[in-house]
């Protein structure tokens, strides 16, 4: 041999650490889990021995010494929680988007609205009639101008107000119709998430708003659906 390296052992050590280094997995949580004592936004970790994830909040770190009792929770532990706690409420979920469905569907509801807003249409038409004429009152001295000032501005708060009330009703028709849409993807959601057992942000944006955690890993979880009781369960620590 004539004294060369028969391997490169920078190039190596180079493909050993690309082979070493994982990506980090997304933040599924991201902008949702929060202390219970300090209320700021608890920092997901990384450990680099076992490369399991993990919340904690960073008060003690950067903030104030001691001025957080809050400890850490697993990231498997939180999602253990959530799903079990969902379990429990898919129920609720499913309730409410029912009775928005049977809501909806009630024909006897649905022609009193369109009944309610045919009336205010034809009051609306029948003001601006009276609205249009009064000038020509004025101008043949069947009224005084003081008469036209007020009956002009008595037909326009009528008109305004008729109008302010189809507009209230058509948005609470439109209202009901989004509220019923979000809620069929939050089943959606739910289904996607119990027939493959795997979370995604996008499954935890559907269906969670907030998730408090509290010493000794009590988790309060708020959904995007109302709750049929507090949803707090505390994990084995």
């Amino acid at each position: 041999m004539d004294g060369a390296c028969p391997y490169d052992v920078f190039a190596l050590k180079d493909k050993s650490k690309q082979r070493s280094i994982k990506p980090y997995t997304e933040n599924i949580f991201k902008g949702k889990v929060f202390c219970g004592h300090c209320g700021r936004a608890l920092h997901r970790h990384r450990d680099s021995r076992s490369g399991k994830y993990s919340f904690y909040c960073l008060t003690n770190q950067r903030y104030n010494r001691g001025g957080c009792e809050n400890g850490i929770i697993y990231e498997n532990e939180l999602l253990q929680v959530i799903m079990a706690s969902l379990k429990a409420q898919a129920s609720v979920l499913i309730e409410n988007k029912n009775i928005l469905a049977a809501s909806m569907q009630d024909q006897t509801k649905t022609a009193e609205i369109a009944a309610e807003i045919k009336r205010l249409k034809t009051y609306i038409s029948q003001n601006q009639n009276f609205l249009s004429s009064l000038y020509e009152n004025l101008v043949n001295g069947i009224i005084s101008p003081e008469e036209y000032q007020t009956m002009r501005r008595d037909y326009g708060e009528k008109i305004s107000e008729a109008v302010k009330r189809i507009h209230e009703v058509e948005k609470q028709r439109t209202t009901a119709d989004n509220e019923y849409t979000r809620y069929c993807e939050m089943d959606r959601a739910l289904e996607l998430l119990f027939d493959s057992g795997k979370f995604t942000k996008e499954i935890i944006d559907k269906l969670i708003s907030k998730v408090v955690i509290y010493k000794g890993k009590r988790v309060e979880i708020t959904y995007n659906f109302e709750n049929e009781f507090e949803s707090e369960v505390q994990t084995n620590g």
